[in-house]
C-alpha cells in the first residue's frame, strides 16, 4: 500500500464521502488501499464535516489562489494600510503563505509600483484646484517633504522629498505643477514659513496668500496654557501643604509656607481665568461669529492688548501677540474673501445682498435672543421665497470659505506614521502613499464627499488604488 501525504488522505476521505455506497469499493481499489483503511479515511472526513457544521464560521465559496499578483497586493496593502516595515512584510508572508521573500525584493517591488504611481499622478489634471494648503514635514536627517492639498476635495497634489525648503525649491515645484498639470489655484493657506511666502508667488503671482488661523491660535494658546498650568501647580502645592499641617506635629515653617502660598493663589487663579476667557474670545473672533472685518479687527486687537496685560516675565506671550499683530491682516483675510463670495453669490442667484448679510449676522445668534428676533422681523420685508433660497446658501458658503491649513497638518500626521516605521521615505514610496491617500474612499464628512475618493471628487476617476497600479481584484 502506498504512503500518502496528509492532503492526499484528506482528499480520499472526501472522495469516499461523496461516493455512493455502491462505489466506495471502487474508490479503495483505484487508490490501491484496503476497504478498511478507506472507511477510516471516510470517518475522519465525516468528523471534520460534523465539527465544521457546528461552528458559526461561514465557509468560503472558493479557495483563494496565491500567485505573484496576490503577493504584490499583500505587500502594497501591508506597506500602505498597515505601516509595516520590510521585515514585517516578509514575516507576514512567511507566516500566512509559507512563502519566503527577501526584504530587498519587497523594497524593489515597492519602488516599481511607486514609479507606476508617479507616472499616473503626473497625468492628473490639477486645474480644478481653487483653494489649497501647503506645508513641510521633516523626516530623518531633517529632509523636508513638501506637500500640497486641495481643501475642497482633499486631493494631495504633491508629496516630494527635497534637500531644502527654500523659496527657490518651492517656486520650482509650483512651476512644474503649473506647466505640466495645470495647477493655478486662487487662494492658498499656510503658516508663515519664509520659503513658502517668498517662493509660491514667484510661480503663481495671481494666487492670494491667506494666513492660517490654526497656527495663530495654537502659538498664542500654548503660552496661555502655561499660565493656567502654573495656577494648577499652585493649587496642588497648597493641597499637599494642607495635608502636612493637618497633623499634630505640623512644623511652623510649613504653616508659614502655606499662608504665603494662599496669599498669592488668588492672583494666579484670576490670571488663569482671564487667560482662558481671552483665548475663547480669540477663537470666537477667528471663526465666523456673524461680524465683518471692520468689526472683528478692533476686537481682536483689544483681546491681544488684554493678553499683554497678564503676561509676566516668565512667558513668551508678548512675543507671540506681537507676531500675531504683524500678520493679523493676512489671518483675517478670509472675512474679505467671504464678503466677496457673498456678492458673487447674490449676483449669480439674483438675491439681494442685504438678505445674505442679515442671514449671516443672524447665524451667530440664539433663536431666543433679541438680535435674532429683530433680524427675523427685518427679513419679513423681503420676499419669503428669496429669503428661503438665501438661507440655504449661507451655510454652504461659510463651509466653502476656508480659514485654516488643518488639512495639511492632518496629512503630515498621516505621513509621520510611515516616517516613524521606516525612518526615511523615498520619493517612489511617497508617490505610492500619495496615490493611496488620493484613492482612499472618504467614509465620513460632508454629503458631497462621503463615499467618494479625493481622486473621484477632483477628476471623476472612480478606480481604486490597485486598479490604477494594474493589479486586478481576486475572483
Amino acid at each position: 500500500m502506498a504512503m500518502f501525504k496528509p492532503i492526499d488522505r484528506f482528499v480520499i476521505g472526501f472522495e469516499m464521502y461523496g461516493s455512493g455506497k455502491g462505489f466506495r469499493s471502487a474508490v479503495a481499489k483505484r487508490h490501491n488501499i484496503s476497504r478498511r483503511y478507506a472507511y477510516t479515511l471516510l470517518h475522519n472526513a465525516e468528523r471534520f464535516i460534523k465539527k465544521y457544521k457546528n461552528t458559526d464560521i461561514d465557509p468560503l465559496s472558493d479557495v483563494i489562489s496565491v500567485d505573484k499578483l496576490h503577493i504584490d497586493r499583500t505587500i502594497l496593502s501591508l506597506a500602505c494600510s498597515c505601516h509595516a516595515s520590510l521585515e514585517g512584510i516578509c514575516e507576514h508572508i512567511k507566516t500566512m503563505y509559507n512563502y519566503s521573500i527577501d526584504p530587498s525584493t519587497v523594497s524593489r517591488k515597492l519602488s516599481y509600483y511607486g514609479k507606476k504611481a508617479r507616472d499616473f499622478l503626473e497625468t492628473v489634471d490639477l486645474s480644478g484646484i481653487m483653494t489649497c494648503a501647503y506645508d513641510e514635514v521633516f523626516q530623518s536627517g531633517d529632509l523636508p517633504i513638501l506637500a500640497l492639498i486641495c481643501l475642497d476635495t482633499h486631493y494631495i497634489a504633491t508629496m516630494l522629498c527635497t534637500e531644502d525648503r527654500t523659496a527657490e525649491t518651492w517656486a520650482i515645484l509650483m512651476l512644474l505643477l503649473s506647466e505640466n498639470q495645470g495647477l493655478d489655484f486662487m487662494y492658498g493657506i499656510s503658516d508663515f514659513g519664509s520659503g513658502i511666502l517668498a517662493g509660491i508667488p514667484q510661480a503663481l503671482p495671481d494666487a492670494q496668500m491667506l494666513g492660517d488661523v490654526f497656527h495663530a491660535i495654537k502659538e498664542v494658546g500654548e503660552q496661555l496654557q502655561k499660565i493656567e498650568n502654573l495656577a494648577f501647580k499652585r493649587l496642588e502645592s497648597i493641597a499637599k501643604l494642607e495635608m502636612s499641617v493637618s497633623g499634630p506635629r505640623a512644623r511652623k515653617k510649613t504653616i508659614e509656607q502655606l499662608e504665603s502660598e494662599r496669599l498669592v493663589l488668588d492672583d494666579y487663579l484670576l490670571r488663569a481665568d482671564k487667560a482662558m476667557t481671552l483665548l475663547s474670545w480669540l477663537k470666537e473672533m477667528l471663526a465666523f461669529p456673524g461680524y465683518y472685518l471692520h468689526e472683528i479687527k478692533p476686537l481682536v486687537l483689544w483681546i491681544l492688548d488684554e493678553m499683554d496685560s497678564i503676561d509676566g516675565k516668565t512667558y513668551d506671550l508678548h512675543a507671540k501677540t506681537t507676531f500675531m499683530r504683524k500678520r493679523l491682516d493676512s489671518v483675517l483675510e478670509f472675512h474679505s474673501l467671504f464678503a466677496k463670495n457673498m456678492l458673487i453669490l447674490s449676483e449669480k442667484n439674483n438675491i439681494k445682498p442685504e438678505i445674505l448679510s442679515l442671514l449671516y449676522r443672524q447665524s451667530a445668534e440664539l433663536n431666543t435672543s433679541l438680535v435674532y428676533r429683530s433680524i427675523s422681523r427685518r427679513l419679513t420685508r423681503y420676499d419669503s421665497d428669496e429669503v428661503n433660497k438665501a438661507r440655504s446658501l449661507v451655510s454652504p458658503l461659510i463651509k466653502m470659505t476656508h480659514r485654516a491649513s488643518s488639512m495639511i497638518e492632518n496629512t503630515n500626521s498621516r505621513i509621520r506614521k510611515y516616517v516613524n516605521a521606516k525612518h526615511y521615505l523615498s520619493n517612489d514610496f511617497l508617490a505610492l502613499l500619495q496615490l493611496y491617500f488620493n484613492t482612499k474612499v472618504i467614509r465620513r464628512g460632508d454629503e458631497i464627499r462621503t463615499e467618494k475618493s479625493p481622486l473621484e471628487l477632483l477628476t471623476g476617476d472612480k478606480r481604486d488604488f490597485f486598479e490604477i497600479l494594474g493589479l486586478k481584484r481576486p475572483a
